[in-house]
Parts: structure tokens; C-alpha cells; sequence
């Protein structure tokens, strides 16, 4: 039997993503995050992932869920609520991130950043001005970010662009 969960979230102040088994993760306005149960392993609670206030940005990949907030990228495992920091880096002020081909791309101030979701580390990606990002997401190899009024198309290997 199908359980249906319905939540009462302001798009506004709220974070939400998929993993690839379609499991919803989301930080609510109240600042919990939690995961739909169907990706633990048949877990029938719902874990409670921390306290979120002030996040940025989230990304699922490989059953992980990926958080921006304060100055910490940090790795949630949304099956028991554990989490750890990534590396030492600096991210506030991240507006986006998604991921591709196993790693995450995130807009930060101006950069567009490919970071390693083991440790951390990244490498910003061609000169582009990024500032003002609102949304990225991945689609069949190529990055696409909404920045103003215009939607481009980025190579997520160099960062190279085209407006479409």
C-alpha cells in the first residue's frame, strides 16, 4: 500500500530535490529536512536531517544529499540523518548547485565551481559572471542556469556558454 504524504511548504523559503529513485528530500520553512522513506530500504519513519536554517542550495546524488550553508558544504545521508562538512571551503553566498556525471556544480558570486563530493575540493570553471543565478539544473550532459531574464546552456567542462 501507497502512503501519500502531503506537506504545507512556502516555495519561497523552502529547498527540495530528487534522488534518482524519485525519493523527495526537502528543508522545510521551519528549517528540518527530511526524506521520503521509500529510498532507506523500506525504513517506515521519516528521519529528521538537523536544523538547515540558512541554507542555500541542495543536490541529490548516489543517495546523498548535498547542503550549501553558512560557509560548509556538507554531505546528509537522508536514510539515518547522519551528515558531515566537506572539505574547509568557503560557499556562502551560493546561489545554486546541482549535479552531473557525478560531480556537483555550484554558482558563487561570480564563479561557476565543479567540486569533488568525496572532499570537497573544486575548481572554478571558465570566466563567466554568475552573480544573480537563480536556478540550475543538469539535462542530457549540459548545465543550464537561469540568471536574470536569460537561460544558458553550460559546458560543464570548461564553462563555456551559450544563451538560448
Amino acid at each position: 500500500m501507497n502512503t501519500v504524504m502531503k506537506f504545507k511548504l512556502s516555495p519561497s523559503q523552502s529547498l527540495m530535490t530528487l534522488l534518482a529513485s524519485a525519493t523527495v528530500l526537502l528543508i522545510s520553512s521551519t528549517n528540518k529536512a527530511f526524506a521520503i522513506p521509500e529510498a532507506c530500504n523500506g525504513s517506515s519513519g521519516i528521519p529528521t536531517l538537523g536544523n538547515w536554517g540558512g541554507s542555500t542550495t541542495m543536490a541529490a546524488l548516489n543517495g546523498r544529499l548535498y547542503i550549501t550553508q553558512g560557509q560548509g558544504l556538507w554531505r546528509a545521508n537522508p536514510c539515518d540523518g547522519s551528515w558531515i562538512r566537506l572539505g574547509s571551503g568557503n560557499w556562502s553566498g551560493s546561489t545554486t548547485m546541482t549535479a552531473l556525471n557525478g560531480w556537483l556544480y555550484i554558482t558563487q558570486g561570480e564563479g561557476l565551481y565543479r567540486a569533488n563530493p568525496e572532499d570537497g575540493s573544486s575548481i572554478r570553471l571558465g570566466s563567466g559572471n554568475w552573480s544573480g543565478s537563480t536556478t540550475m539544473t543538469a539535462l542530457n550532459g549540459w548545465l543550464y542556469i537561469t540568471q536574470g531574464a536569460g537561460l544558458y546552456r553550460v559546458n560543464p567542462n570548461d564553462g563555456s556558454w551559450t544563451r538560448i
